[in-house]
């Protein structure tokens, strides 16, 4: 027979080990916990906001506010609800000088010794978020989770700023050197990480530019990899942040292509200027070639005239007639016709006339 005292005792023992092993999150509730240095006048509420577009991690809309939680006069909250999402997402607490501005100011209170106003982190569903009370005057002390990777965008911002604060003074080339070296420690601080923690990264090292510098273009090319890996991961689960990912690598691409245009485009004209210097050396050189040849022709030719014809050429040249020539000489006339035929033949002419112009253009 079925002992129905000892089912009840199995299933209530059931139910409490349940309990037992799982205390939060039973009915899928997330929780929100821990202690804030409030700043005395302060409005007394945490503003848990959602994130669907990262670059508005820092700037505030009504819009982004999931949930308002109450913060008593020491600073302390605590409140479970389903929060988050499923899927991992970027979300932000902050807090309000006054009621008036509660839901949109976001900012860096450094000089009153408190720092942000707000704190980001990642989570998604049934993730339990502890904010432990701070070591100093800041409002936000360090933070706890069961995501493994919540402190990553603390890590990524900190990072950013050394390097702003080192670079800001800098020279060109200094700040070159500090801009590669930040970009690298951030992708190693996240390549292992998961998409969001890369995305956090992203938002640090992408610089929305329409003239970006030749060194940041570089080193985006030689990460560009890292870049489309995150993109690729995105496209699936986040097309919010992919859309607007997307975007941001075309237009970095686009100007990657455009400095390779004009690469190709100097290139061109460099390669047709030095052409065209080399055809204009090639035709001066032929000239000066065939002008040497005319020239050794011409010395080959005159060598080649007997002394007697040599003479005749002169004369001619200084514009004596035939008989003048033959009475200069004395000799016959048809001598000397004879003579003007040979030097004629020797000398690549027709007549005394491109004989003179022939001789006065060597000249």
């Amino acid at each position: 027979m079925f002992n129905s005292s000892k089912y009840h005792f199995i299933k209530v023992t059931f139910v409490g080990l349940v309990f037992l092993l799982f205390p939060f999150n039973l009915f899928g509730k997330d929780k929100i916990e821990g202690e804030i240095n409030l700043p005395e006048g302060w409005s007394p509420k945490l503003y848990l906001s959602v994130i669907y577009d990262y670059r508005e991690i820092t700037a505030m809309d009504r819009n982004q506010v999931i949930a308002t939680i109450p913060v008593d006069s020491l600073g302390r909250f605590q409140v479970e609800a389903n929060f988050f999402k499923e899927q991992e997402l970027i979300y932000r607490l902050h807090v309000a000088t006054t009621p008036a501005e509660d839901e949109y100011y976001l900012a860096d209170f450094e000089e009153g010794g408190f720092g942000y106003n707000f704190r980001v982190f990642q989570a998604s569903l049934g993730d339990v978020i502890r904010l432990l009370p701070a070591r100093n005057n800041s409002i936000f002390g360090p933070i706890q989770s069961t995501n493994k990777e919540v402190d990553n965008w603390f890590v990524l911002d900190s990072m950013y700023l050394d390097y702003i604060s080192v670079a800001y003074n800098a020279d060109e080339h200094t700040k070159d050197h500090l801009q590669t070296q930040f970009q690298q420690n951030a992708i190693n601080q996240v390549e292992a990480a998961g998409t969001i923690s890369r995305l956090l990264a992203i938002y640090y090292l992408i610089e929305e530019d329409v003239d970006l510098s030749p060194k940041y273009l570089e080193n985006f090319s030689k990460n560009h990899d890292f870049y489309s890996n995150v993109l690729k991961d995105l496209e699936e689960d986040y097309p919010f942040y992919h859309e607007r990912l997307e975007k941001e690598i075309a237009m970095i691409d686009l100007q990657i292509d455009g400095n390779k245009l004009k690469y190709y485009q100097m290139a061109f004209w460099i390669s047709l200027i030095v052409g065209v210097l080399l055809l204009l050396s090639t035709i001066t050189l032929g000239l000066k070639w065939v002008k040497l040849k005319k020239a050794t022709a011409t010395k080959s030719s005159s060598d080649s005239l007997t002394k007697q014809e040599q003479k005749i050429k002169e004369l001619i040249l200084k514009g004596n007639t035939n008989k003048e020539i033959a009475n200069e000489l004395h000799i016959s006339l048809s001598t000397v016709k004879t003579h003007i035929n040979a030097i004629y033949k020797k000398e690549g002419v027709q007549s005394r006339e491109s004989l003179i112009q022939q001789n006065s253009n060597r000249v």
